[in-house]
């Protein structure tokens, strides 16, 4: 009996530690893709309502979801807030423009986020990432982040079922 539980517990402790090594790997790439700058959105750098010191800060999912979740907080005016829209909108197509089509997914909850943070589907024939945002039962921005979600999927919605046609 001890020599049969020796092999199994090496064989769960070595399973344990490349499922860690992968979902780490897998929170790495979550991480590069919500922090990226397509090319193509490095050129759209003028705004009309934000001051100049958001120059180029405006630029990845990371940074437009955490301003847009917390406009109120940071007292956005209207025409702050639809230009955010707008960048969030073209960042969006930027992806799509890099043949990258990113959908944003929301889960998590009671249960937690115990589930990868990404995934890729075939949608409309094209291979698309899937990137989750984790929230937790008590989030007070669950209305707003998921507005983001909105705008942002919807450009890529229509990108790819336009190509598609």
């Amino acid at each position: 009996m001890k020599f049969f539980l020796l092999p199994f517990f090496k064989f769960i402790l070595s399973f344990s530690y490349l499922y860690s090594q992968n979902f780490k790997s897998e929170y790495e790439l979550f991480n590069k893709i919500i922090n990226y700058t397509p090319k193509e959105f490095k050129t759209i750098t003028n705004f009309k309502y934000f001051p100049s010191e958001y120059e180029g800060k405006l630029s990845s999912i990371a940074l437009l979801s955490r301003i847009y979740q917390f406009q109120k907080k940071l007292k956005l005016t209207v025409n702050q807030i639809h230009e955010l829209e707008e960048r969030i909108d073209q960042l969006s197509l930027s992806f799509y423009l890099e043949n990258n089509p990113i959908l944003i997914e929301y889960y998590g909850g009671y249960s937690g986020c115990n589930e990868s943070p990404i995934a890729k589907k075939t949608f409309q024939n094209k291979e698309v990432m899937i990137i989750k945002f984790c929230h937790t039962c008590s989030d007070q921005y669950n209305k707003v982040i998921g507005q983001f979600i909105d705008i942002f999927n919807f450009r890529t919605n229509q990108l790819l079922k336009t190509n598609n046609e």
